[in-house]
């Protein structure tokens, strides 16, 4: 199925923004238009950008997702086990298709919660997921990405934005990724262990559960440098 005339036209309403404007963004979503939704300018416009009016709000769309995808890869938590105090997270889209098409196929006793619906039919509105005509599965026909956040009460919110951001570059440009493995493989493997225990600990077990480099270590690399690189103005324990 062809969808590129149905993603261009029905992305033309959305903002297209830089990140120093989104970081900027003072306005706090109303709640009927929450979350506030822009087409970043960078990687042909293949991110778009979710912001939340409040922790709540994020929490329901974005947060089982990323921990489909990050935390206990394939598997759909309950939410009493979902980690709810993140700040924000970015989501593949194969990553989000995989997750409605668990949901889909009964491979659970959860159910899709409203914040995580309205994502779902935002998707296939604009053209970003779609069901496959054979399959009946939802699938994507290019490579895309999803960064979340919320506005409110949220001290963290550039240094997110820039931490989130970072894991779209390492998504879409292989030459930056290439280059952070270089760097990655030149470290001592009891130094790589460190990192990813200390990585482990302060997501408080959010990432690689078992903490099995092998296993997860692209997750590991992603999440390593994504904390060393970001601005120099922010400052993080």
């Amino acid at each position: 199925v062809d969808n590129s005339m149905n993603y261009l036209s029905s992305l033309a309403d959305i903002p297209s923004t830089t990140l120093e404007a989104l970081k900027a963004t003072a306005k706090v979503p109303e709640q009927l238009n929450n979350p506030l939704v822009y087409k970043t300018n960078a990687y042909s416009g293949n991110t778009l950008f979710f912001d939340y009016k409040d922790q709540g709000d994020y929490n329901v769309a974005f947060t089982r997702i990323s921990a489909f995808q990050d935390t206990a890869p394939g598997q759909v938590l309950p939410w009493d086990e979902v980690t709810k105090d993140a700040t924000g997270s970015n989501l593949k889209i194969e990553t989000v298709a995989a997750f409605f098409n668990a949901m889909k196929n009964n491979v659970t006793t959860e159910t899709l919660s409203a914040g995580e619906n309205k994502l779902r039919e935002f998707l296939l509105e604009i053209g970003v997921l779609f069901i496959d005509d054979t399959t009946n599965d939802y699938t994507a026909d290019r490579r895309f990405y999803l960064v979340g956040t919320f506005n409110e009460d949220n001290r963290w919110r550039d240094f997110t934005i820039d931490h989130e951001f970072s894991h779209t570059r390492f998504y879409f440009d292989n030459a930056y990724n290439e280059q952070l493995s270089q760097i990655w493989d030149a470290l001592p493997s009891n130094f790589q262990y460190q990192l990813a225990s200390m990585l482990h600990e302060v997501s408080a077990g959010a990432y690689c559960l078992d903490i099995d480099i092998q296993a997860c270590e692209d997750v590991i690399m992603d999440e390593v440098f994504a904390y060393a690189l970001r601005s120099k103005d922010q400052s993080s324990s």
